[in-house]
């Protein structure tokens, strides 16, 4: 993603983000993401936003077993 791009709000997250070589390591290998995010305390924006993003993931594949 385009910083640029991003929401003026998640920014500068991103910007340090980018720079942190051995977070960005970690997102590559690590194969449970969001144990790497709760690794991530100093981008509390974008931790919010993954969670965020992850309920709604989950929400999306609810099946209504009674109906």
């Amino acid at each position: 993603m385009e910083i640029e791009g991003a929401p003026l709000h998640l920014q500068m997250e991103l910007m340090k983000f980018k720079d942190n070589d051995q977070l960005v390591k970690n997102f590559k290998d690590e194969e449970n993401v969001l144990d790497t995010w709760k690794d991530a305390v100093e981008y509390p924006k974008l931790q919010e936003l993954a969670r965020k993003k992850t309920f709604v993931l989950y929400g999306s594949t609810y099946v209504n077993a009674g109906a």
